[in-house]
This record gives C-alpha cells, structure tokens and sequence, in this order.
C-alpha cells in the first residue's frame, strides 16, 4: 500500500491551526455517522505517561495497556479530572465508542493489535504535540498503512496544530533544524499551523521552492480546512493561506489568503466561486518569473486588475 493519500479523497480529513473553532468537533462527529462511532484520539507527540502538563493534549492520568489503548469511560464521574480538555468532548458530545490510542514505540505501531483497533475506527483524531516525534514513531508503520486506510474506506481523519501538519506531504518544525516529511493524508501538500499568531508565514516559501509541486497551506489558528473529494472549504473565524508556486500575488507575493466559506479545487488548484477575500491582483506566474515592483508592465497590470478590467 502507498503510504499517502490520494485525490480525490474518499473520506473527510478536518485540519486545523488550533483547537478554537466550535463547528470543527461537531461536523467531524456527523461525518463519522454520529456519537455512536468508534473514534480514536491519538496523541501527536511523544510519552504521554510523563508529561504533566494538562494543556499538552494528551491525557493527565493514562491507564493505557501494553498496546497503547485506554477505553474512555464517559460516564465515570471522575472523567473530566482523569482526562484533559483534548478529549472532554468526547463527554460534552455524549460519544461512549471513543478511545486514546498511544505509543512511542515503533515495534507496537508495527504490530497486529495496535493495528487492529485502526481497523475497527470510523475515525482518528490527532491532539496537538511535536510534528517530529510522531512522525519518527508512525511514519512507514503498519500504523501508517491503516491510517491511509481509514481514509480510503471513508473515514474520517482530524486534526489540530501539531495533529494538523503532519497530514500534508511536507512541514516544519521547531524542534528540528528545517521542514520535515510528514504522513502525507493529503498529498502534494505542505502545512503549517498557527499561522499568523507563531509568525509560521515565512517557514513556508522555503518547502515551496524546494518542492515546487506542493501546495503550501498555511492555517491560523481560528481556521480549518474540510475535505472531501478533490475540494475544501474554509471554516472558522480566520484565514487560511495558499502558497502555490505557479501564482503570485502582485507584485511579489508569495501567498494569498482565504476566509471562511470560501471553497477551493485541490486538483485545478483554484479558488471556487467567488471568494470572500481580495484576489483581484492573482496572477498565473511563477515565483521564479516575480518581477521587481518597479518593473511598468506589472504596474500596469495591478491598475488594471484594481479597476475590475
């Protein structure tokens, strides 16, 4: 089996650049067939058993077995002090069917009963963490394998801050010396998460450039893309950036932002309709053909662009 997706995607992949949108949990619950699915919460980074930290996104009191599966009990009525807020949702929702799946260890993520309860899940949810750390424990696993699968057999897949770059092809890390090749959900792509709040903008060009075929997405962190089929569609309350190598943004930008509602073909790589943001000044050109701002003939083209001709 390949270890990326492909478009179209058969499933539903939600990817966010942070936990702070409320339609995200909800649409993620009803593509899944509702709050009797069999979700898996996996955590997107290292040991959660020795961490203390109850805004990690992994939980304070693990009770996980060998394999790395601990069942949730929501209606244990200790539940909400057992489990940080990353997993509280599954109580607010009423979800019974839900579990984390953890480990560290690539001998279990290679194994056949870790793998297992993958098959058994309508969906994934990845918590925030280290992009790095969960890619060096899952990535060409068995695990990896039934991840993909997941998706081909239309399930779900969701995902915030670091749960969110490791979906495309390609991102960055802060913990790592420069970007890193990540699970490749969705593929030809690279993310970055908290885009304008972490200044994650200018991490960016730098994959674009080297790897001119992706598309670069870059999520705030009050915005998510869903995505079915070949398309997405921005939600939440903030942007979403675009960064593909073959547009520019007169005279010199190297990205353009999307709001929320705005749609967009992942295959013609194209804005859907009418966007909701200024995209007036997007022209066909490569980063490599940018031209200086002084340069008459892009000038003469922003004006032009500007009054609608």
């Amino acid at each position: 089996m390949t270890l990326r997706g492909q478009l179209p995607i058969n499933g539903t992949l939600f990817i966010s650049g942070a936990g702070r949108i409320p339609e995200l949990r909800p649409r993620f619950l009803e593509s899944v067939g509702g709050p009797d699915a069999r979700i898996l919460t996996i955590p997107s980074s290292n040991d959660p058993t020795q961490s203390e930290d109850s805004m990690k996104g992994w939980p304070i009191i693990p009770e996980f077995k060998e394999v790395g599966v601990c069942e949730l009990d929501i209606e244990d009525e200790d539940f909400l002090k057992k489990w940080n807020w990353s997993v509280h949702w599954f109580h607010q929702m009423q979800v019974p069917n839900a579990a984390v799946l953890h480990t560290a260890d690539r001998d279990v993520a290679n194994s056949e009963e870790f793998c297992e309860h993958i098959r058994k899940a309508e969906g994934l949810f990845f918590t925030t963490g280290t992009a790095s750390k969960f890619v060096a424990t899952y990535r060409g696993t068995k695990a990896h394998e039934e991840f993909i699968a997941l998706l081909e057999r239309g399930g779900s897949i969701g995902g915030w801050s670091g749960g969110a770059a490791i979906q495309g092809a390609w991102s960055a890390d802060s913990e790592v010396a420069s970007f890193i090749e990540t699970m490749g959900f969705l593929p030809n792509t690279a993310i970055m998460t908290h885009f304008l709040v972490w200044n994650t903008q200018f991490f960016m060009p730098k994959i674009i450039e080297e790897h001119p075929e992706c598309l670069g997405i870059g999520l705030d962190e009050k915005a998510a893309i869903v995505v079915q089929g070949d398309e997405f569609e921005v939600i939440g309350s903030s942007y979403v950036a675009i960064y593909d190598y073959n547009k520019v943004l007169l005279p010199d930008g190297k990205f353009y932002l999307l709001a929320s509602g705005d749609r967009f073909n992942l295959s013609t790589r194209e804005v859907i309709g009418e966007p909701k943001t200024y995209l007036k000044q997007l022209v066909n050109r490569k980063w490599s053909e940018i031209y200086d701002e002084n340069d008459s003939n892009v000038m003469e083209l922003m004006r032009s662009r500007s009054k609608g001709e």
